[in-house]
């Protein structure tokens, strides 16, 4: 295990919370993996992956609905109607020109990525919509004799779909929805989001897609201005009397299910003792004057001391003092808080000058403050190796990929980097002269063993002088 290779023996004893996928292996009730653990670890803490909950939510709303069947079909039928052919690539950006506009790569919109991959895709189609709508509309003329009847037919089928006012109104508002479950998304997969701030954003997210029930989000407000004479983007729009009509009757029914679907599942966060504790010392809930906090939050922290007693006396910390201390704690905010300041500021604020004052108390905050909540790292972690052990270099080991991995995940950044004692240690470890001196890169100018601790490995390249005669 990699806390073996770290030399940490007595990682049973420190650990605290496991996040995961919801996979049956991590979260499975008999033989997951986070079950096996709480056997041994009756206080760990098993957190399903936030950032996979939200992707999990919204496909299980978006499922056999219009966006599904609809949109991102035709997505993913437009993506490769391009993809496979170059030639027309450079027709639509042709296209494009004319109109002057600018071409978005089509993408598409299915795949096991972040909704804000779909995002991306759907705001490519927006983009292009008219190079795109006035290409097929050639490629479906059948007056071109290089295109086959089966391609002209797909153009076709595919113009007819961009045509409808229906169409475009659940694209623009699956843009509205997705641009807020984007930015839910890039928010939940930070390394420093607390749990507190997740329950604030789920509740915001929540509330904003209400409103949309019943007032037009901002795409969809423009989409309707660029319709009221019966064209989008210069293109004829078909079933326009009706169209609008048959959306409003079934956009609730389309919608509903999302927030439904995100009230599901996120309300472990509200159901689980331990977690709806921890939410209690946000101090955004807190009223004005703490004098008139209930004593539930004192409830709550003493369920977090119980829950974590084991873990807490193992590391020399008294549960009963952390008790009192808090007590104590209180009394002090009530002369120094600030309503409507976030949890990082009091408590990040509180750890460094008061830390001292309440050790056992902030011991269980500590605790509190390293529960993992999201897996998005690990996820880059897997596109990080596949950039790096390509089909080209599939005899790096383990030691070294995992080297490379750290460099590239926590090492500096180009900019501060000093790659200088790097060179010069890679220049003189080989076994075997390098390639960057010899020819045909360049003559050696000198040999490894002579040069200097702080001389730089010097290549002088040969150039060949063309004759034009």
């Amino acid at each position: 295990m990699s806390f073996q290779c770290q030399d940490i023996s007595d990682w049973k004893k420190k650990i605290v919370g496991v996040c995961a996928d919801g996979a049956s292996v991590n979260f499975g009730c008999r033989e997951g993996v986070i079950s096996q653990l709480q056997a041994e670890m009756p206080w760990l803490m098993g957190v399903h992956c936030i950032a996979h909950r939200l992707e999990l939510a919204a496909k299980d709303a978006f499922k056999d609905t219009f966006f599904t069947k609809e949109i991102d079909a035709f997505l993913s039928t437009y993506a490769a109607f391009y993809r496979k052919s170059p030639k027309r690539v450079r027709e639509l950006t042709a296209m494009a020109e004319i109109l002057d506009e600018k071409i978005l790569r089509p993408t598409r919109a299915d795949g096991t990525r972040w909704v804000d991959h779909k995002r991306r895709a759907l705001q490519a189609l927006e983009r292009n919509y008219a190079a795109v709508a006035a290409h097929l509309t050639e490629l479906g003329s059948e007056q071109r004799g290089d295109i086959t009847k089966e391609d002209a037919a797909k153009a076709r089928g595919m113009l007819k779909k961009m045509s409808s006012y229906k169409f475009v109104l659940y694209m623009a508002l699956h843009m509205d929805i997705l641009e807020e479950l984007s930015r839910v998304s890039l928010t939940f997969q930070r390394a420093d989001i607390c749990l507190a701030e997740v329950l604030e954003v789920v509740r915001t997210t929540e509330e904003v897609l209400q409103d949309m029930l019943g007032k037009d989000g901002a795409k969809l407000q423009a989409v309707k201005r660029q319709c009221t004479d019966g064209s989008y983007r210069n293109i004829a729009l078909t079933g326009v009397p009706t169209g609008y009509g048959e959306f409003l009757a079934s956009r609730a029914a389309h919608m509903q299910p999302l927030i439904t679907c995100l009230e599901e599942r996120f309300s472990s966060f509200r159901d689980n003792e331990v977690l709806s504790a921890i939410t209690s010392l946000n101090p955004k809930t807190w009223p004005e004057n703490l004098k008139d906090l209930s004593c539930k939050v004192d409830d709550d922290v003493r369920v977090l001391v119980e829950h974590f007693e084991a873990v807490l006396v193992e590391h020399g910390c008294n549960p009963n003092a952390a008790m009192a201390e808090w007590l104590r704690l209180r009394k002090v905010l009530q002369h120094h808080y600030k309503p409507g300041v976030t949890w990082k500021k009091l408590w990040g604020t509180l750890f460094l000058s008061r830390q001292e004052d309440f050790p056992n108390f902030f011991h269980v905050m500590d605790i509190i403050q390293v529960l993992p909540l999201a897996t998005a790292i690990v996820e880059r972690g897997f596109s990080l190796m596949n950039r790096i052990k390509t089909d080209w270099r599939v005899r790096l080991n383990t030691r070294t990929l995992n080297d490379l991995m750290v460099i590239s995940l926590e090492g500096l950044s180009e900019d501060n980097h000093i790659s200088g004692p790097a060179v010069r240690r890679w220049y003189k470890a080989g076994k075997q002269s390098r390639r960057p001196c010899v020819e045909p890169y360049g003559p050696r100018l000198a040999d490894a063993n002579e040069l200097g601790s702080d001389e730089e490995p010097s290549v002088e390249l040969e150039t060949e002088n063309e004759n034009t005669d």
